[in-house]
Parts: structure tokens; C-alpha cells; sequence
């Protein structure tokens, strides 16, 4: 079962870390800008929606049943149909947002960012680290629920994190390009 929700979860991961390498390339990269974007109505319901108060939801019912002992009998029940519950939960979530990533890529209707170099660089950076990621909580790490949900309430932040960590290189990588355009437009004195 794991597997499955590990696939579901891989989906939608993808469509969710293209959405947000899309905003970053529409706000050029820029801090301001991006952080601006949350000011508006569309930027807010990114982060105040139900889907995520319900992931955060389920992140607590998972976190708070790793400290839950009861003995067996009635509460022992509870708890154990609270776990099963949670897990068909986002099951039955993450088959959705899979299945809606599907079809967007199906329709044309996949918000993804236009692949330059840079954006091409910065999916495999982050697809590749997705996959490990996967691979990782599933063979070796035991809450493997809340391991995927602490990653999907944080792929905003993850993936503007690896943006801002290459963005300094890339900086560097078009002042070079700008040089020896300027060196090479030099030789040519009469243009104008």
C-alpha cells in the first residue's frame, strides 16, 4: 500500500514542485516579487485552502498517534481505526491530486514553467531529490506517512530553497555572458 501511496505521492510532488519553479520563473527569480504574490487573493488561497488545513490535520493525527499507548480494548479500537482512517484519507487525496495532475498534463493544462537551461538544471535537481527522497522514506524511515506529508506541506519552501541556493551561480554565469558581450561588442566600433 505504500508503494501506491508513494506513487500517487511522486505525481503530485512533480506537478506541485513545476507549479512552483513556474512562479519563481514568473516573478524573474526576484524575492520581492514572489513574496508579493501572497498579497494578492490568488496568492493567499495558495496557502489558505482546505486541501492544506487538511493535510496539516492529518500531519498531527499521524505525529499525535506515534505517542499514543492505550491498552487493549475500547480505546485501543479508537485509535486504531483514527490510524486506518487518516491513511485512506490521504490515500484517497493524494489518488486525487494525482489523478488531477493527469489530466491538467493531459488537457494542456499543466502549469509548468518554459524549460530554459537554468529551469531544466533546477526539475532534475529537484526531481532527483524527490525521488531519493521517496526512496529513502520508504526503505529506511518507519513513519513513512508523515514523512511524505512534512515533505508535501513543504515543497513551497523546499523548492524555493533550492531556486535561492543556485541563484547566486547563475547570477555569476549571466554577468560572465554580459562581459564577453560587451568585450566582443568593443571590436565593433562603427554599429551605429
Amino acid at each position: 500500500m505504500f508503494y501506491i501511496l508513494g506513487f500517487f505521492w511522486f505525481i503530485r510532488t512533480t506537478k506541485a514542485i513545476l507549479f512552483w519553479l513556474y512562479l519563481w520563473q514568473l516573478k524573474e527569480y526576484h524575492i520581492g516579487r514572489f513574496k508579493a504574490h501572497f498579497h494578492t487573493a490568488k496568492g493567499k488561497q495558495l496557502f489558505l485552502n482546505k486541501l492544506i488545513f487538511l493535510k496539516i490535520v492529518l500531519f498531527f493525527v499521524f505525529f499525535g498517534l506515534r505517542y499514543v499507548s492505550v491498552k487493549p480494548g475500547f480505546f485501543d479500537t479508537v485509535v486504531d481505526f483514527i490510524l486506518l482512517f487518516s491513511i485512506f484519507m490521504l490515500l484517497a487525496i493524494y489518488l486525487f491530486e494525482a489523478v488531477k495532475a493527469i489530466a491538467d498534463y493531459s488537457l494542456n493544462k499543466l502549469i509548468k514553467p518554459v524549460f530554459t537551461r537554468k529551469m531544466q538544471f533546477l526539475v532534475f535537481v529537484l526531481l532527483g531529490s524527490v525521488g531519493a527522497f521517496l526512496y529513502f522514506t520508504i526503505f529506511y524511515f518507519q513513519d513513512i506517512l508523515l514523512g511524505l506529508l512534512v515533505f508535501d506541506i513543504l515543497t513551497p519552501v523546499i523548492v524555493s530553497f533550492v531556486v535561492l541556493f543556485f541563484q547566486p551561480l547563475t547570477v555569476l554565469l549571466r554577468n560572465q555572458i554580459i562581459k564577453k558581450a560587451t568585450k566582443k561588442r568593443e571590436k565593433f566600433k562603427n554599429l551605429l
